[in-house]
């Protein structure tokens, strides 16, 4: 009963770091949940304005383990300081991605641990989005009018499995309408 009742407590803590409310700007509106297949698991998402861009992340540490969600944990405060640091406001996800898989990789590989990541960025004042994607299934774009969804895609190693890893980087140009499910 008492190893239950602390687990309910992580799991508490871990949805606590989501966000608890959608983001919604003049350009757009972006809203998320989690349902957890265990109480605690590396299953992450997470979506804010810095800088006057907006940065969109989802991921997954592999496993369903305390352990992953720890790493999860240390992912998202990682992720969090690297899009504050000056030097990155302007730069790309897929630079985004290449400092933490340096930043992380010592901890993932002593936890026999990977994790799979979509990272974006939207410049609202081109209405661009820009992305990277380290293993993770890509998001469909679904354009304003039209009945066909596209994948976003751009090939990328998840992080963790080795060091200094380059990522592609791809960008769309959004319209009124579009709709992207991650």
């Amino acid at each position: 009963e008492e190893s239950r009742h602390e687990l309910e407590i992580a799991k508490h803590i871990q949805l606590s770091l989501l966000p608890n409310a959608p983001l919604r700007t003049p350009h757009m509106e972006i809203a998320g949940i989690c349902v957890p297949a265990s109480h605690v698991g590396g299953d992450y998402f997470d979506y804010f304005e810095n800088a006057g861009v907006i940065d969109i992340v989802i991921a997954d540490v592999s496993g369903h383990s305390v352990g992953a969600a720890l790493i999860m944990t240390e992912v998202r405060s990682t992720l969090r300081a690297e899009t504050r640091k000056a030097t990155n406001a302007l730069s790309g996800p897929a630079e985004l991605l290449r400092d933490l898989n340096d930043l992380l990789h010592e901890d993932l590989f002593a936890a026999d641990l990977f994790i799979t990541m979509f990272y974006c960025r939207f410049l609202p004042w081109t209405r661009t989005l820009q992305y990277a994607n380290a293993g993770q299934n890509p998001p469909l774009l679904l354009r304003g009018g039209s009945a066909m969804c596209a994948q976003l895609d751009a090939d990328g190693l998840v992080l963790g499995v080795m060091r200094a890893v380059d990522f592609k980087e791809g960008s769309v140009e959004l319209a009124a309408g579009d709709k992207l499910l991650f």
